[in-house]
């Protein structure tokens, strides 16, 4: 359904140049709900130490949230939860540097003072309004072009260019003065490394815009510029990397792009795994469980779901699931708990999920959920587990509601295991 972009309330509205009409106007034409801008926070809930701003480089900031140099996780993850509750309308900027500087203080860090890096060299930080105000600045907008990326995707069926815009005062950086009225379609090359912002402090705004008037306005420039790529020393590590000319290191891509790559993996994943065939689909599931991707979706979930495991189609039916809904999938709540609960658990348990339901030794149904018991062979490494899938009540979804260790010496004596086998017998 196409998105009526002048009818969207929020918060923050885009710059408005003069030549666009009164910047009333112009807000009332595209404002970002905060929505979008808290899913790209939500999805940076880990938070990472770094010594150096160049440890993070450009998807990496989709998944994690660091503050060079402040080594203590504790406080990232306040000043974290912080922003997110800016961006959310819950705090102002004025409010989160007021207690950003009482809880850097308390803790020892307002000021200048020395680090350790992990390597024992000292390097010394400092936290001061002007710094606040950068991570301030920078987070927020960063996450608000990542929230308006996802908008300018939805609403490209009638907005189907995106002009660059600049803040057109004597502020504006003369390297990206060139590219103001620059307008292409959405989905053109130049937005992969040239979507705003492209460098600290940079203010510059991509903006949507009709067919109607992109072809009426023969003020903008309808080529897309040359793209120069040069080279960029890494001092910290000496590497060099191809950055885009007149970009800020770190700053040559698009983070919208970077935010909705992500979710689209388990996306695209999830809706495969539903349509293929119980084999094709159990075989895949089980690697992807085994790969790196996981692992991160493992160490910040997100509030968001893997699909971890395909029941075969009777035990699906047998639960009540809808036709072509025989995923079931690991919300994030759900992995909190297990990690609360089962400390042991690591990610190369969950990737022998799928091998509970392909080689069980027992299985019960309980109401709407199935019970999985896998037990290995005596002289196996480890006894095996026990997994529990649980079905909605209207059958829309799957979901695993437990998975654990079964130790050899134990598996006897499980409860869950003996009520299986009662169950069993009879």
């Amino acid at each position: 359904m196409p998105v009526r972009l002048e009818s969207d309330p929020g918060p923050v509205p885009l710059f408005a140049p003069p030549d666009a009409g009164t910047p009333n106007a112009f807000a009332r034409a595209f404002r970002l709900p905060p929505e979008e801008a808290q899913r790209y926070l939500r999805g940076r809930d880990r938070v990472r130490v770094t010594y150096d701003w160049r440890e993070l480089w450009h998807e990496e900031h989709a998944r994690a949230f660091t503050v060079s140099r402040l080594a203590r996780a504790d406080l990232l993850q306040s000043l974290h939860e912080g922003i997110k509750a800016s961006v959310g309308g819950d705090l102002t900027r004025r409010d989160w540097t007021k207690n950003a500087r009482q809880l850097l203080g308390e803790a020892g860090w307002w000021g200048e003072r020395e680090v350790a890096t992990p390597d024992g060299r000292l390097v010394r930080t400092t936290f001061n309004p002007a710094r606040l105000q950068l991570i301030y600045d920078v987070n927020t907008r960063m996450a608000y072009a990542a929230g308006r990326w996802e908008r300018i995707q939805a609403a490209k069926a009638t907005h189907p260019y995106l002009r660059y815009v600049t803040r057109a005062d004597e502020r504006v950086r003369k390297s990206h003065r060139p590219w103001h009225n620059v307008t292409l379609p959405v989905d053109d090359p130049f937005w992969h490394t040239h979507y705003p912002p492209n460098g600290w402090r940079c203010r510059c705004r991509a903006v949507p815009m009709r067919r109607g008037e992109y072809e009426r306005r023969d003020d903008l420039i309808k080529t897309a510029p040359d793209v120069a790529l040069e080279r960029w020393v890494d001092s910290r590590s000496g590497s060099t990397r191809l950055v885009p000319t007149h970009i800020d290191p770190g700053f040559g891509y698009n983070v919208g792009q970077a935010h909705v790559r992500w979710q689209g993996h388990i996306d695209v994943l999830a809706r495969k795994a539903n349509q293929w065939e119980t084999p094709i689909a159990s075989t895949m599931l089980e690697s992807m469980a085994a790969s790196s991707l996981f692992a991160q979706w493992y160490a910040s979930p997100d509030g968001s779901a893997w699909p971890l495991v395909r029941l075969p189609d009777a035990d699906a039916q047998a639960l009540g699931a809808r036709a072509q809904v025989r995923v079931a999938s690991l919300s994030g709540d759900t992995l909190a708990k297990q990690k609360a609960g089962h400390p042991e658990l690591t990610p190369a348990d969950y990737a022998q999920a799928q091998g509970v339901i392909s080689h069980y030794t027992h299985k019960a149904q309980e109401g709407r959920s199935m019970i999985y018991v896998r037990v290995l062979p005596s002289g196996s490494a480890g006894g095996g587990h026990v997994l529990v899938v649980k079905a909605t009540r209207t059958g829309a979804g799957l979901w695993v509601t437990s998975f654990r260790r079964l130790h050899q010496k134990d598996a006897i004596r499980d409860s869950e295991v003996r009520r299986l086998l009662k169950k069993e017998g009879g």
